[in-house]
């Protein structure tokens, strides 16, 4: 029997939306520097730079199944048994876009489970977004114990 896997929606939207134009607006500067006849290794490598950029962003996110939570943020995934999460909560936001400061406008989600916290800033959203997010993810994982 193959276990059924949904993206929590909302989670990650706007690493995926930032992913999506950095790598159409660096794929479209390729293609155009290939067609002109200029390019060289340098536009072969941005170009597959590019396509790794695309495939993660379309992958990154919260996905739930009836037994697992997968993590996937831009460099690494996890993957935690749903009894294994203690709660899911919103934090304000730590990561590249503010120096690792913490940001008075804008949370992420972080996940207390098998007694560490796990920062996900890909998560990135207005509080009151994210703070909506956690509860109902947080929800969603007690339910399924």
């Amino acid at each position: 029997m193959q276990r059924r896997t949904v993206r929590v929606p909302g989670a990650g939207r706007l690493a995926r939306l930032y992913g999506l134009t950095l790598s159409g607006t660096l794929l479209l500067v390729v293609l155009f520097r290939l067609v002109a006849d200029s390019g060289g290794f340098q536009e072969l490598a941005a170009g597959v730079f590019g396509l790794a950029l695309l495939w993660r962003s379309c992958r990154i996110g919260i996905y739930k199944s009836a037994d697992t939570l997968t993590i996937r943020s831009w460099y690494r995934s996890w993957y935690l048994p749903m009894g294994a999460v203690d709660r899911v909560s919103a934090v304000p936001y730590s990561g590249y876009l503010n120096v690792q400061g913490h940001s008075p406008f804008f949370s992420m989600l972080m996940i207390a489970a098998e007694e560490k916290e796990i920062e996900l800033p890909f998560t990135v959203d207005t509080r009151k977004r994210c703070r909506a997010l956690a509860s109902a993810l947080d929800d969603s994982v007690r339910r399924s114990r």
